[in-house]
């Protein structure tokens, strides 16, 4: 295991290296769902209250996603599934490769009384505000868990989103995670 530090990023390198991540507006999210009431993995701390700071209510569901910390406040329409709010973040909201489409994709979890049977699916999106912000993970340039673009295993040529194939539930799970944490100075940096 290899560690590397560019740049207030730091990444774990497991061997392989991964494709590079493409811009973010070309993954697709990966869909799936949680309920605040259940309590354990479907929510981190306080699970009467969104990440925004609002209170969760019966209303909301069916109308409200966690997503990526930098949507929040956004609306976020998925094909196929409606328009959410952006209300909560959550540790398993991240963007990741994932070794079962083998692409990067966004996790987003909506908010759900019952698992739904579009569960573990892949969607296109569009985040309704303008401008849409681009993530730090392609801001300057191409980054990945095995290098920086150039270095072996990674190229503008290898990065992809990816494909439109159904998962199986128990085929969700993805080891290789970046995770979006607030670097104290107001900006935003990956971490592993």
């Amino acid at each position: 295991m290899i560690l590397t530090l560019f740049s207030n990023l730091v990444f774990l390198v497991l061997g392989n290296a991964l494709p590079c991540p493409p811009t973010i507006t070309e993954m697709p999210v990966l869909v799936t769902w949680y309920d605040p009431a259940l309590g354990g993995i479907n929510c981190d701390v306080d699970c009467t209250t969104y990440a925004d700071g609002t209170l969760v209510t019966p209303d909301d569901y069916g109308q409200v996603s966690a997503c990526i910390p930098e949507w929040l406040g956004a609306s976020l329409t998925i094909e196929g599934l409606g328009t959410f709010i952006c209300r909560d973040t959550g540790s398993a909201i991240v963007v990741d490769y994932n070794e079962y489409y083998h692409g990067w994709v966004i996790h987003v979890d909506i908010l759900h009384e019952e698992p739904p049977d579009w569960n573990y699916q892949l969607r296109h999106w569009q985040l309704n505000w303008s401008p849409v912000p681009e993530p730090s993970i392609n801001s300057g340039a191409f980054l990945t868990v095995g290098g920086l673009n150039g270095s072996p295993g990674c190229s503008e040529d290898s990065a992809h989103p990816a494909t439109m194939q159904p998962a199986p539930p128990e085929q969700f799970f993805s080891a290789n995670r970046l995770t979006y944490t607030t670097n104290g100075m107001g900006g935003n940096s990956l971490a592993t």
